[in-house]
């Protein structure tokens, strides 16, 4: 971007996002720092090679309408998306729907009026959530075992004072 002023940090943020390009600041991790006003998604491909620190040439969003076309193909969703998306979830978070497809979790992202869809590829983050889940799973059924085992030691211990009364 070009204003002509002295390069340096002060109100960076404020010009940018003031301006009518269709542009937005990545990191280097994935996550967006600055968009613009008339920001749109980048390439699904382009933030993933991002993170992966192997950006290519060209991106197109075409590759990501092609990647959505792909989904509604296997979904066989043709008309009604979002009902359709709706009705096939298997979780929910806000406006965003969780699907499994040849066992790859997907996350559709609706936007606030209802007229785009987004979807991401969040396999690894369900995997790791689903092992966190089994974990806590596991950690619940440990602290029941373990309340179990301690009122039955207070109840012998209650038992075992009783006897020793009696036998003095």
């Amino acid at each position: 971007m070009a204003f002509d002023l002295i390069p340096n940090n002060i109100n960076y943020e404020k010009v940018f996002m003031d301006s009518f390009l269709p542009i937005c600041i990545v990191l280097k991790d994935g996550n967006i720092k600055y968009r613009t006003q008339k920001y749109i998604n980048p390439p699904y491909k382009l933030i993933e090679d991002i993170k992966a620190g192997e950006v290519k040439g060209e991106y197109s969003s075409a590759s990501d309408k092609n990647v959505m076309y792909e989904l509604m193909e296997m979904l066989d969703i043709h008309n009604n998306y979002l009902y359709e998306i709706s009705n096939r979830c298997e979780e929910r978070l806000g406006d965003s729907y969780i699907l499994n497809l040849d066992n790859e979790a997907w996350l559709f992202d609706v936007s606030m009026d209802g007229q785009e869809i987004t979807a991401v590829d969040i396999e690894e983050e369900y995997r790791l959530n689903k092992k966190v889940k089994e974990q806590n799973d596991l950690i619940n059924k440990n602290n029941e075992e373990l309340e179990w085992t301690i009122e039955n030691i207070e109840l012998l211990e209650k038992e075992e004072n009783l006897l020793k009364l009696r036998n003095n």
